[in-house]
């Protein structure tokens, strides 16, 4: 995958070489993942493996500096050399840089320098350090010795390398970058006769070789120029360790060769991905202008562990932010984001990188913004990522007759199990058993919910094994690998009892949920079928990934002859891991001998609920008791104000109780009232208007009754009329009627006769309430 050089204008290479080095601390190891329960005839009682952490890496980084290079190769050089040392991801790593060129026997000539002392990348310092020195790197000319002595230079790597101060258990690493070609003529010190001094010097390289060979070193060549030999750089890749992280082809050290030098660090970032079992994301590029911004994309899949996002803006002016894939922006000062560790390096340089711990997968944004003024640059992003996993191997009889087993392969990270299908389709599942002094078969695995597979594509792989007669002990071997994993191997060793085991236990667990989180319970059944005449012990073991906090009890573990049934109960305590987690439980017996293992569980580790979620059907209840109330209020309120409404209600006018065909409707809008007056009252024509205008004479206020009729209120006091009675007069022998258009009352044989119970003028009614509308 293609690096965009980080600039090709001359008078960058040194602030460029400084600044690419700056990405090459890697992230803080974070705690192992999930063990793998021990063979019970290894220990008293099965428990986990301790599992394994990520191995350093000590690193040489030769760079050919003789004169038969140009200005421009050694600058890709020096480039691809501090591009190298910022991609490591390994924790606990090392960087050593040597520029290397001839002893022709001068003064203060040296064939291989340090140009940066061996620096542990976990250090804060580290990285500045090496961003610095690497600059120091030259093209050489004769005074300084400008010869290619690849001898000298494989040595000092070697003595680096297997120094008292290099990393323990680290995986040595040189890479060369050099035209390949040997050029030692003019050394005195290899030989008297100059055409003996090159065949001399490769005698001492296939020394040197045999000794990385031997001490587990890899060497990985990179050759380009104008006198590359092919063969020799050949020699280097196949002289080394062949030992790899997995057992892809891709990791096994090979010679590469460029035809520009230019594609340096393109081809060496893809041999460090490859020794180191990690990936050399994508690039995404674009141009820059003075004053603008640009957004750029890096994506880290489900699997990484570890990344480091690279972010080359040659102006070290340029300004960086950086976004998850949950659109968040992240503070690269802040130590954590979301359960990720996080660091920043080169922020003040050409090239800066972020380094995560436990990466959020997705794709991440990455936004840079130039100052007005500056120059057009050409800006890129990528990423550099590796998963390191860990697997469970249990091994279950698959009933009671014990002729078959099922083998189960769990995969997980830090951050839990791995169930993301694209994920699991780029890994190498296998598995497979083996007897003493017999050669190992392969056990099909299978996550497609079928056979012993409970689940499809959840990350579990099943398969079964049939026991082969007389077999004693059985050793299984699991084995996940894929590009960017290094290889993670489990063995478990397994006991058969040849007569058949006289206790016979089935683990279960009863309606698992399918969340947990600290106080919960999960119950279960034990069933014991114990053949024996005496009485048998059967205890339970919960096998649980690291950092769930959970314990098991059983009822009890003396088991008479004959069929027997308990129960037993899972609780999860306070301070366990979130996440998905698979649980299994082993039944051993009074000597440590696993007897069987439950199917696993999987379950979600959660926090613990609140109020509201743990008692969601009270309080949802309440609401809906609430809801009603409020409903019915509604509905009350509703009906008063109905009932209350004025709205089609009309008035007639009488004289002596005969109609003047006056009529007046009350307002169209809504109003507890209707205010009308009596124009002309002692004219020939006395006619009703709508109350309110100045010098109408007295106003009346009709209003409905609640309990029906019309309520009218004179300036002489207040009288219920029914719908169609007459009030009492009003002035000079006028009176007033009224009936309602808007809705039917009731009949008015159904209350006495409002005039009966009526007020006389100037009076308020007595007495029960009568039929009619009530006018206010």
């Amino acid at each position: 995958m293609a690096l965009t050089p980080c600039a090709t204008t001359a008078w960058r290479r040194a602030a460029l070489a400084a600044a690419c080095l700056l990405f090459l601390l890697p992230p803080v190891p974070a705690s192992a993942a999930a063990p793998t329960p021990r063979a019970a005839d290894e220990t008293d009682r099965p428990e986990a493996d301790a599992a394994p952490t990520a191995s350093p890496l000590d690193i040489v980084i030769l760079v050919d500096e003789s004169g038969s290079l140009s200005e421009d190769d050694v600058e890709q050089e020096t480039r691809a050399a501090s591009t190298i040392a910022q991609s490591v991801l390994d924790p606990g790593s090392r960087v050593t840089v040597v520029g290397f060129g001839s002893n022709n026997g001068q003064a203060d000539q040296i064939a291989a320098r340090e140009v940066c002392r061996p620096t542990l990348v976990d250090e804060g310092s580290g990285r500045q350090y090496l961003a610095d020195c690497v600059s120091d790197l030259h093209r050489r000319d004769s005074s300084e010795g400008d010869d290619t002595d690849h001898a000298e230079a494989l040595g000092t790597a070697l003595h680096y390398l297997e120094g008292p101060e290099a990393p323990r258990d680290a995986t040595g690493i040189v890479f060369l970058l050099t035209d390949g070609e040997l050029d030692v003529r003019d050394s005195p010190h290899w030989g008297a006769r100059p055409e003996d001094r090159d065949d001399n010097a490769a005698a001492r390289i296939d020394e040197h070789l045999e000794t990385a060979r031997e001490d587990g070193v890899q060497v990985w060549p990179l050759g380009f120029g104008s006198s590359i030999d092919r063969d020799q750089l050949d020699a280097f890749a196949e002289g080394g360790s062949q030992e790899t992280c997995n057992d892809l082809e891709v990791a096994t050290p090979n010679a590469r060769v460029v035809d520009d030098s230019a594609d340096v660090v393109r081809s060496l970032r893809e041999a460090l991905a490859a020794a180191s079992c990690s990936v050399a994301g994508g690039l995404d590029s674009d141009t820059l202008s003075g004053g603008g911004s640009t957004t750029l994309s890096a994506s880290i899949p489900v699997i990484a562990t570890d990344g480091a996002l690279v972010v080359t803006k040659n102006n070290p002016a340029i300004s960086v932010e950086y976004t998850d894939p949950e659109g968040d922006t992240v503070d690269p000062d802040g130590g954590d984001h979301k359960d990720s560790r996080i660091s920043l390096s080169g922020a003040n340089g050409p090239v800066e990188v972020l380094h995560v711990v436990d990466p959020l997968p997705g794709t991440w944004q990455v936004r840079l913004t130039s100052p007005d003024g500056t120059p057009e640059e050409l800006v890129t992003a990528t990423v550099q990522w590796q998963g390191r996993v860990n697997t469970f191997l249990t091994v279950e009889p698959a009933d009671h007759s014990g002729q078959e087993l099922v083998v189960r392969v769990d995969i997980r990270t830090r951050r839990g199990p791995v169930t993301d299908p694209e994920a699991l389709a780029e890994l190498d599942f296998s598995a497979e058993v083996a007897a003493p002094d017999e050669t190992a078969e392969p056990i099909e695995l299978n996550d497609g919910g079928e056979g012993p597979d409970a689940t499809a594509q959840d990350g579990q792989y099943a398969g079964t094994v049939a026991v082969p007669e007389g077999a004693g002990t059985l050793l299984f071997t699991s084995r996940v690998q894929g590009p960017g994993v290094p290889d993670d191997v489990r063995e478990l060793r397994y006991t058969i009892d040849p007569g058949g085991a006289a206790l016979q236990p089935g683990v279960r667990f009863d309606d698992p949920p399918g969340e947990v989180w600290a106080g919960s319970r999960i119950d279960g059944t034990l069933d014991v079928d114990n053949q024996d005449s005496q009485e048998g012990q059967v205890e339970l073991l919960l096998q649980a990934p690291e950092g769930v906090l959970a314990t098991i009890e059983q009822d009890t573990t003396a088991f008479s002859p004959g069929t027997s049934r308990t129960g037993f109960t899972v609780r999860f305590e306070q301070g366990s891991a979130l996440g998905r987690a698979v649980l299994h439980v082993q039944a051993v017996d009074a000597e440590g001998a696993v007897l069987t293992t439950s199917a696993p569980l999987t379950v979600t580790v959660r926090t613990p609920p609140g109020v509201l979620e743990r008692y969601w059907w009270a309080w949802l209840a309440l609401l809906l008791a609430l809801v009603a109330a409020g409903l019915q209020a509604w509905l009350v309120w509703h009906r008063r104000r109905a009932a209350s409404n004025v709205q089609g209600l009309v008035v007639e006018l009488h004289r002596d109780a005969l109609s003047l065909q006056q009529e007046l409707r009350a307002p169209s809008r809504w109003s507890t009232s209707f205010a009308f007056t009596v124009r002309d009252p002692q004219g020939p024509a006395p006619r009703l208007e709508h109350g309110g205008a100045s010098g109408a004479g007295p106003v009346y206020r009709a209003s409905r009754d609640p309990r029906g009729g019309v309520r009218l209120r004179t300036p002489h006091g207040t009288e219920t009329l029914r719908l169609g009675g007459h009030s009492q007069p009003l002035t000079d022998g006028l009176t007033v009627s009224f009936r309602d258009e808007q809705r039917p009352r009731r009949s008015p044989r159904q209350n006495p006769d409002p005039a009966q119970a009526a007020p006389g003028p100037g009076t308020r009614e007595e007495g029960p309430p009568l039929s009619g509308i009530r006018l206010d």
